[in-house]
């Protein structure tokens, strides 16, 4: 069972160590996705195009298939 856990333990960080390399690409903005905050007065249409670009990264950046799955391995103890 130790050589399960083990092994497991070894897989797990290779796969944290994958996924982080991954992730520090995925997260940075490319250039052609950064936001301008206008200057001056803000109106009306300038809000609401603002606000709607922010919500596309949000949306973005919330995404459930670009998130890592996790492993979770359960060890069983005898009572006592």
């Amino acid at each position: 069972m130790n050589e399960v856990l083990a092994e497991t333990n070894v897989a797990e960080t290779d796969y944290a160590e994958t996924n982080v390399a991954e992730t520090d690409n995925a997260e940075q903005l490319e250039p052609e996705e950064t936001i301008a905050i206008p200057t001056g007065p803000l109106t009306r249409s300038k809000t609401k195009a603002l606000t709607l670009r922010i919500g596309k990264v949000l949306s973005r950046l919330s995404r459930h298939d670009d998130k890592p799955t996790t492993l979770v391995c359960l060890k069983a103890q005898p009572p006592g």
